[in-house]
C-alpha cells in the first residue's frame, strides 16, 4: 500500500530533499489579516524572514521533502472567518522570492486542514461545506478528485503513516469519517463526541486523538478496529492536538484554560498542564506544532497576538514571539533550507 505522510509528521518531522544546502529548524506561522508568512528560528523566534503568501491562511502544512508549503484560504480576516475563500497557496520554501502558487477551488468554498503525499505533489484537503475531501495536483491546480463525506463541518484530518486511509473530524455531528484512498471513498464512520475537532495519529499508526471542543473530552481511536478505545476528560475546550515525533506525548491546546496539556502517549496519562496566564489575561492558544526533535511545543495565541514555545519536559515557557502582522493563525514547525532573503 502506498505510504503516506501523517499530518502530525508534516507539521514537525520534516526529512528535506534540498542537496547540500544548510538546514534549520523553523517556526512558520501564517498572518490572515495581511496574508503573508513568517520563519521564525525555532530556539529563540527570533525572525529568519517574512514574505507575502497571496492568501490569508488557517492552515499550513510543508510538503515530505521540505521544498514548499501549502496555505489554506478559509475565510477573511473578519468575525468567523467572514468573507468565506476558496484558495490554496503554495509556497517554495527553496525559493521564497518565487511568488506563491494560488490555485482556486472553484466550488469548494472553505477548505482547510491539508496532507501531502508522500511525493510533494499531491495535496489533501478537506472541502467542508460541500463535504468532500479534495486530492489536488499542486503542479497543475487540478482537482483529481473529489471524495464525498456523508456529514457537513468536515474539518481537520489524519492520515495513517503506513496505509491509504484518512481520517476526517465532524465537528457539528462528533463523528469521524475514515476515508480509504484506494477506493475514493468514505469506507467507515466513528462515533466520538459533539465538537469532534482537532485530529492526530500517533507516528506509528496505531491510535488517533480526536479533540471534542464543545464536550470538553478527548477520543481514542483503535487506528485497527476503528472504535473507540477511551474517552479522557479534558475541560478547556480541547481544541488542536499533536504527538511528538518521538510518539512518547501528545499536546492539546486548550483556549479556554489558556494552556497547553502534555500527556503520555503510551498511558494516556496527563503529565502536566502549560499554562499561559503570564502572556495576558486570556492567550487564547489555538494552532500547535512540534519540533523535530520532540523537546518543544509551540502555539499560536491570540490575546495578545503572540507564537510561544513551550518545553515539554517541564511546561515552561522558554521564548517568544509578537508577530509582525495581523491575525496569527496556521502555524507549523520544519527543517527548511538555511535562505535569509530580504523582507518585502
Amino acid at each position: 500500500m502506498r505510504r503516506l505522510a501523517s499530518i502530525a509528521a508534516i507539521l514537525s518531522i520534516i526529512t528535506p530533499a534540498l542537496g547540500d544546502q544548510a538546514q534549520r529548524t523553523a517556526v512558520l506561522f501564517a498572518t490572515r489579516g495581511d496574508e503573508r508568512i513568517t520563519a521564525l528560528d525555532a530556539n529563540t523566534l527570533e525572525p529568519l524572514w517574512n514574505h507575502a503568501l497571496g492568501v490569508g491562511a488557517h492552515e499550513l502544512v510543508v510538503s515530505p521533502d521540505g521544498t514548499r508549503i501549502a496555505g489554506s484560504a478559509y475565510g477573511g480576516p473578519g468575525t468567523n472567518h467572514q468573507p468565506p475563500d476558496n484558495r490554496i497557496a503554495i509556497f517554495h520554501l527553496n525559493k521564497p522570492d518565487s511568488p506563491p502558487t494560488i490555485i482556486d477551488l472553484g466550488e469548494h468554498i472553505r477548505p482547510n486542514d491539508m496532507c501531502f503525499m508522500p511525493d510533494s505533489r499531491e495535496l489533501l484537503v478537506t472541502s467542508e461545506v460541500k463535504q468532500a475531501l479534495l486530492r489536488i495536483d499542486t503542479d497543475t491546480g487540478e482537482i483529481t478528485s473529489t471524495i464525498e463525506l456523508a456529514h457537513n463541518a468536515g474539518h481537520m484530518l489524519a492520515a495513517h503513516p503506513a496505509t491509504d486511509r484518512v481520517y476526517i473530524s465532524h465537528v457539528r455531528q462528533g463523528i469521524v469519517s475514515v476515508v480509504d484512498l484506494l477506493l475514493d471513498a468514505a469506507v467507515a464512520e466513528i462515533k466520538v463526541e459533539p465538537g469532534a475537532e482537532g485530529i492526530a495519529i500517533s507516528p506509528d499508526g496505531s491510535r488517533v486523538w480526536c479533540a471534542n471542543n464543545r464536550s470538553n473530552s478527548i477520543s481514542i481511536i483503535s487506528a485497527e478496529t476503528d472504535t473507540v478505545m477511551q474517552t479522557l476528560k479534558c475541560e478547556g475546550f480541547p481544541f488542536r492536538v499533536r504527538f511528538t515525533p518521538d510518539g512518547k506525548h501528545v499536546i492539546v491546546a486548550l483556549p479556554e484554560a489558556n494552556a497547553l496539556a502534555i500527556f503520555d502517549a503510551k498511558s494516556n496519562d496527563l503529565l502536566r498542564t502549560a499554562s499561559l496566564a503570564e502572556l495576558g489575561h486570556r492567550a487564547l492558544p489555538t494552532s500547535i506544532a512540534v519540533s523535530p526533535d520532540s523537546s518543544t511545543a509551540y502555539a499560536v495565541c491570540n490575546d495578545p497576538p503572540i507564537i510561544v514555545a513551550v518545553e515539554i519536559a517541564s511546561g515552561n515557557i522558554t521564548a517568544r514571539h509578537f508577530p509582525i502582522g495581523t491575525t496569527p493563525d496556521g502555524l507549523c514547525a520544519a527543517e527548511i533550507a538555511e535562505i535569509d532573503p530580504d523582507s518585502e
